[in-house]
C-alpha cells in the first residue's frame, strides 16, 4: 500500500505541477474557470484513487489498517492542526451563508469555496504521509516554472507563440498584464513568491556546480519575470523569501557565499530586463511601473551586481571557518533589519495612502472594513460564505467605483475575515503561524528541502497582504505545506544526473 501511495502522491505532483500550470482554455477570458475545472478534475479523481487504495487496504488486513490509523493519528501535529482548522472554517462558513452554492463551489469562476480548502487538506494528508522532496520533484519544478518564467519574458517582449493576447481590450498595457499560462500578475506574483524563495534555499545550499548552475539558471529567469510582471505584490513574497534564505545560511559560510551569489543574480536580472528592452524596443516591451520601474531606472544594479560578485568571489577564497557561534546572533539581526525595514515601508506607503492606492486597493480595503462593521453577529463570527466576497461587494449601496467589478478584497486577511469571519481569520493565522512554530521551536534543525518549502509559503504569506486566494496558487501552497511537513532529506541535484558508473560493465574492446 505504502508504494501505491507514493506512487500516487507523484502523479498527483506531477498533476499540478505540469497539468494545472499550463491548462488553459479560452486564451485569459476564461483563465479562473479554467484553473478552477483542472483543479477540481484533479482533485476529485486522486481522491477517489487514494480512497480507493485505503479501502482495499482496510478490507484486506482491517487489524493492520486500524494499528497503521492510529499510529498516524498519534502522529498528529501542529501543521497538521492548522490544515483542518483552516478546512473545517470553510465548512462553517458555508453552512452559516445565505449562498451556500457559492460557498461550497466558488463564485465567478474562481472556485475558492469550501470544496477547495477540504479537498487539498485531505490530498495534503495522503501527500505528507507518503511523499517528500526528491530530485524529482524538484526537477519537475524547475523545468515547469523555467518554462513559465521564459514564456512570460517573451510576452512581455511582445512575442506571443500561441495568441493568446488577441482580442484583449486595451492595448499593451492590458495585454501585457497577462502572463503565460498563469494568468495576470496578481496570480503570477503568488506563483513566483512560492517557486523562488524555494529554490533559493536549494541554491545556497548546493555544494556541486551542476546544481548551482541548474539553480541559478532558474532564480535569473524567475527575478527577470518577477520585474517584468509590474505586481509590486511580488517583491513582498521575495522579501520574505530572502529572509528566509539569510536565516537558512547563517553560521555557514559556504551557504553565506552563495547568499551573495544570489544577490549578484538578482541584480543581473535587473541588466537583463533592460538588455531585452534594449533589443525588443520600447514600443514592444512592457512598460514598466511601481517597483519595477524604479529598479530598471538607474545604474544601481550594475554597481550592486559588482560589489555582491566582488564579495562572492573575496569568500570563495575566504577559509572555511566555523561560524556555527554567530549564527543566532546573524538570524536575530537578521529579522530585526527586516522588521525594521517592513515598519519604514508602511509608513512611507502610508504617506500616500488614500482610496486610489494600489489600483484601487486603498477603497477596496476601507469599503471591506466597513462593510465588515456593517455586518450582523452571525456573519462576523463564522462570514458570509467562502468566495462570497464578490456578491456581498456587488450589492454595496455605497460603492463609489462605478462599474467596477470588484470580486475579491486584495488582501486575505481582509478576504478570510469576511468570507469566513472572526473563527475563519483566526484559523488563517494559525494557518501561517503553526509551521514557523514548528521549524522554531519544535525542530532544531530542518533539511534543506524542508527550509526550502518553509520559505515558499513564507513567500506566499508576504504577497497575500495584497493578493488574493486562488485555485492554482492554492494547490501549489497546500503542496508545499504538505512536503513540508513529510520527512524530507537533504540530495544533490547534480547527482540525479550523473550515472552509477560502478554498475556499468566494462567494455570487451
Amino acid at each position: 500500500m505504502k508504494q501505491q501511495y507514493s506512487t500516487l502522491s507523484l502523479l498527483y505532483v506531477f498533476s499540478i505541477l505540469v497539468f494545472e500550470v499550463f491548462y488553459v482554455d479560452n486564451a485569459y477570458f476564461n483563465i479562473m474557470e479554467a484553473k478552477s475545472g483542472m483543479l477540481q478534475l484533479i482533485t476529485a479523481v486522486f481522491l477517489v484513487l487514494f480512497l480507493g487504495v485505503t479501502v482495499s487496504y482496510a478490507a484486506k488486513d482491517a487489524q493492520g489498517f486500524d494499528r497503521n490509523l492510529k499510529r498516524k493519528l498519534k502522529d498528529f501535529n501542529l501543521v497538521d492542526i492548522a490544515a483542518v482548522a483552516l478546512a473545517l472554517s470553510s465548512v462553517v462558513s458555508c453552512l452559516f451563508s445565505d449562498n451556500k452554492s457559492a460557498a461550497l463551489l466558488g463564485s465567478r469562476g474562481w472556485g475558492a469555496g469550501a470544496w477547495m480548502y477540504n479537498f487539498l487538506v485531505l490530498l495534503y494528508f495522503f501527500v505528507s504521509r507518503s511523499y517528500s522532496v526528491t530530485p524529482v520533484f524538484v526537477f519537475t519544478m524547475l523545468l515547469s516554472g523555467s518554462i513559465v518564467f521564459i514564456w512570460s519574458l517573451l510576452n512581455v517582449c511582445s512575442v506571443d507563440f500561441f495568441g493568446m493576447h488577441e482580442r484583449i481590450y486595451g492595448g499593451k498595457t492590458a495585454a501585457m498584464a497577462y502572463l503565460a499560462s498563469i494568468g495576470n500578475s496578481n496570480s503570477m506574483a503568488g506563483y513566483a513568491s512560492m517557486l523562488i524563495p524555494a529554490v533559493g534555499i536549494l541554491f545556497i545550499d548546493s555544494k556541486k556546480t551542476v546544481s548551482k548552475i541548474v539553480y541559478g539558471i532558474f532564480l535569473l529567469l524567475g527575478f527577470a519575470c518577477c520585474i517584468a510582471a509590474n505586481c509590486d505584490g511580488v517583491y513582498l513574497g521575495l522579501a520574505i523569501g530572502i529572509l528566509c534564505m539569510t536565516i537558512f545560511a547563517a553560521g555557514s559560510l559556504k551557504r553565506i557565499r552563495l547568499l551573495f551569489a544570489s544577490g549578484a543574480i538578482f541584480c543581473a536580472s535587473i541588466c537583463l530586463i533592460k538588455l531585452l528592452r534594449l533589443i525588443s524596443g520600447t514600443e514592444k516591451f512592457v512598460d514598466l511601473t511601481g517597483i519595477s520601474a524604479k529598479l530598471c531606472s538607474t545604474n544601481l544594479a550594475i554597481i550592486l551586481l559588482i560589489v555582491f560578485f566582488t564579495i562572492y568571489i573575496a569568500l570563495c577564497f575566504a577559509k572555511n571557518a566555523n561560524l556555527a557561534r554567530f549564527a543566532a546572533p546573524l538570524r536575530i539581526s537578521a529579522a530585526a533589519l527586516f522588521i525594521a525595514a517592513v515598519i519604514v515601508v508602511i509608513v512611507y506607503a502610508s504617506r500616500g495612502f488614500d482610496d486610489n492606492w494600489g489600483s484601487y486597493r486603498g477603497y477596496i480595503w476601507r469599503r471591506s472594513a466597513e462593510m465588515f462593521g456593517e455586518l450582523d453577529f452571525k456573519s462576523k463570527l463564522f462570514g458570509i460564505g467562502s468566495d462570497c466576497f464578490g456578491i456581498l461587494f456587488s450589492t454595496d449601496p455605497k460603492a463609489t467605483l462605478p462599474g467596477a467589478i470588484v470580486l475579491n478584497a486584495h488582501n486575505e486577511w481582509l478576504q478570510y475575515l469576511i468570507t469566513t469571519g472572526i473563527i475563519g481569520v483566526a484559523a488563517y493565522a494559525f494557518f501561517w503561524a503553526a509551521p514557523a512554530v514548528d521549524a522554531l521551536f519544535i525542530k532544531k534543525r530542518i533539511s534543506a528541502p524542508k527550509a526550502a518549502m518553509l520559505a515558499g509559503i513564507a513567500g506566499y504569506m508576504g504577497q497575500a497582504v495584497v493578493n488574493n486566494p486562488q485555485p492554482l496558487c492554492m494547490c501549489i501552497l497546500f503542496l508545499f505545506l504538505a512536503l513540508y511537513r513529510a520527512q524530507s532529506d537533504s540530495f544533490e541535484l547534480a547527482d540525479s544526473f550523473e550515472l552509477d558508473t560502478a554498475n556499468i560493465p566494462a567494455s570487451n574492446n
